[in-house]
């Protein structure tokens, strides 16, 4: 199931929910909605499968099912599928923001490599020919720039998309990761703080379905007691996350400290991917002129050359 038709039901559950109908009563009245839907988590509820494992069956987002057995067994249900509401708000939004940030940009350098490439291909060869003729000499560095900067530039974008993907830690350097994932790790804790679990069972749990590579909850349980721990570097939470942390233990109220966090730096995630759409749009497009002025100057400035001397 597609992260928007996951957002759609959780969003009329809670709904239902919040008006004090039942579960059984609230996929009665979503019949109606999604009729194959309700049949399968009807049927699998009727064979005693708990209401998590439905949800992961009919693959919902692990968070999801997760966040919904931790309510089952604390009889927080209703709870905890509001969090996971708002959650799917911030999830979606910020994978809309990603998707702008990183497809835009593949297809613009995806447009821009096969028309060079043609050019390459189809014209210059015509051209170049033409120049032999007249024994006009070219810079091979020039022409190799030319047509091979966008190239260039997109293997090594890619090189490093791959290195970051298959060691993850590393992803972390980047600000809007690291508050990203701040984020999320803000929300798991506001979710198990609001069932009733401690702070150190809440950090248990989290760590027993967290990497540890890339959520070192260690490094959250260090800085509760030591005042001059430094952060790592490769760490997933942020300073101010950590911030933040502290202040809530301090002020023996985490769970609103926590929801301060996230209210206020969902916001200033969003605005920094905005303005990383921006800074790539404007690099992109900075490039491409640079490499249309290179490939004028192979191509027009030598056959401006010849018609002078004809």
């Amino acid at each position: 199931m597609n992260i928007y038709k996951q957002y759609e039901f959780i969003k009329m559950l809670n709904g239902l929910f919040k008006r004090g109908y039942t579960l059984s009563e609230s996929l009665n009245m979503m019949t109606n909605v999604n009729n194959k839907l309700i049949a399968k988590i009807k049927s699998l509820l009727d064979c005693g499968i708990s209401i998590a494992q439905v949800f992961k069956q009919l693959k919902f987002l692990k968070i999801v099912y997760e966040t919904i057995e931790i309510g089952e067994s604390t009889n927080r249900l209703n709870d905890v599928i509001n969090m996971i509401e708002n959650y799917l708000i911030f999830y979606i939004q910020t994978k809309n923001q990603i998707n702008k940030v990183l497809m835009y940009p593949s297809m613009l350098l995806f447009m821009a490599i096969v028309g060079i490439e043609f050019i390459r291909i189809k014209l210059y060869p015509v051209i170049n020919t033409l120049l032999s003729d007249f024994n006009v000499e070219q810079n091979q560095m020039i022409i190799f720039i030319s047509f091979n900067l966008i190239k260039i530039l997109g293997i090594i974008l890619l090189l490093v998309t791959i290195f970051a993907y298959i060691y993850k830690p590393i992803q972390n350097m980047i600000p809007v990761i690291k508050t990203y994932r701040s984020l999320y790790i803000s929300h798991n804790l506001k979710i198990l703080l609001a069932c009733g679990n401690s702070l150190e069972t809440s950090l248990f749990i989290l760590g027993k379905s967290l990497k540890e590579s890339i959520y070192d909850l260690g490094i959250i349980r260090k800085s509760m007691f030591d005042t001059t721990y430094k952060i790592p570097l490769f760490s997933a939470f942020s300073s101010i996350f950590i911030y933040f942390f502290k202040l809530g233990i301090n002020s023996n109220n985490l769970f609103v400290t926590l929801d301060d966090f996230t209210i206020i730096y969902f916001d200033y995630l969003n605005n920094q991917l905005t303005k990383i759409i921006y800074y790539i749009q404007f690099i992109i497009f900075t490039l491409l002129a640079i490499n249309i002025v290179l490939i004028y100057y192979v191509i027009m400035i030598p056959m401006f050359s010849i018609t002078q001397n004809i």
